[in-house]
């Protein structure tokens, strides 16, 4: 008879793993962009403020739809991740990447807008 909380612990045990794992990728990530802007200039820190800023004006449901579309995802993964969210929103793949390019034109307009408004 098999021992079921010997089972239940190693399952466990690779859970407790994967998440280590996971936390790991995401800090040594953000440690790396930290890194990449301990040198940045005074202009390229108002900038992605500014993005961060336009980004955060957006809705909740909109940020989630760009964080989705935009996942880095590589050759057709990301073709056939594009044609799954589009159909779990009931659009076409055409419709969704129109509503993409005009979330991206209204950052990109906010963006221009703040910039101006600093300078």
């Amino acid at each position: 008879m098999p021992n079921v909380d010997n089972f239940c612990l190693g399952i466990a045990r690779f859970i407790i793993k994967e998440n280590w794992r996971l936390n790991t990728r995401e800090s040594t990530a953000f440690l790396q962009f930290l890194e990449q802007h301990e040198h940045a200039t005074a202009e390229q820190i108002d900038r992605f403020s500014f993005m961060k800023t336009c980004f955060e004006e957006l809705s909740q449901y909109d940020r989630d739809l760009l964080n989705s579309y935009c996942a880095a995802l590589r050759g057709q993964a990301r073709a056939k991740h594009r044609r799954e969210l589009a159909k779990d929103l009931d659009v076409t793949v055409s419709a969704l990447r129109i509503r993409v390019t005009r979330l991206r034109q209204g950052l990109e307009e906010c963006l221009k807008r703040l910039s101006r408004s600093h300078w």
